[in-house]
């Protein structure tokens, strides 16, 4: 069975017939096509099998359909999905997928786009600092606390009124 002839009666079947009919698709269209009907199968393991079936068929999925497939896809069907994502992706899109799909996929796909994920993580690295840099940090810390009491302390004073015996 083709696509189209799939695509064009998938409405009028029931849902079970819809799942039947999955094995015997021999051909796929446009990917947002196929994950439409994904999306209606209402099923996730059918629709993992679709999408997997489509990937097999070389249905390349873009970076918003594979977004959407996050929740109702298994993890190792969107990882195979994003390896063959439509390039290029932005910097945005990238991140999106961090810690969602595999790490070695990620830079594999950031690489292609053009992105270089290395001070996205010098960003996360976190900040060595000396004792005497914390007594410092901790010194000012302790007095810009200690001068917004005193300020919310003469507010309140201020405001209410002090009460004069």
């Amino acid at each position: 069975m083709t696509w189209e002839e799939y695509y064009d009666k998938f409405y009028d079947w029931a849902t079970s017939t819809q799942i039947q009919k999955i094995s015997q698709i021999s051909s796929f269209g446009a990917s947002d096509e196929v994950w439409e009907v994904a999306e209606n199968l209402f099923d996730g393991k059918a629709a993992t099998r679709l999408i997997k079936k489509a990937l097999i068929n070389d249905v390349r999925f873009t970076c918003e359909e594979i977004e959407q497939m996050i929740y109702y896809i298994d993890t190792d069907v969107i990882n195979r999905a994003f390896q063959n994502v439509k390039l290029p992706l932005t910097e945005d899109q990238i991140y999106i997928f961090d810690g969602i799909v595999d790490a070695d996929i990620l830079k594999e796909i950031a690489k292609k786009s053009g992105i270089s994920l290395e001070t996205y993580d010098e960003a996360e690295q976190i900040i060595q600092e000396t004792p005497a840099e914390r007594r410092k940090r901790h010194r000012k810390e302790f007095w810009d606390g200690a001068a917004e009491t005193m300020m919310i302390d003469l507010f309140i004073d201020d405001f209410f009124g002090k009460k004069k015996r």
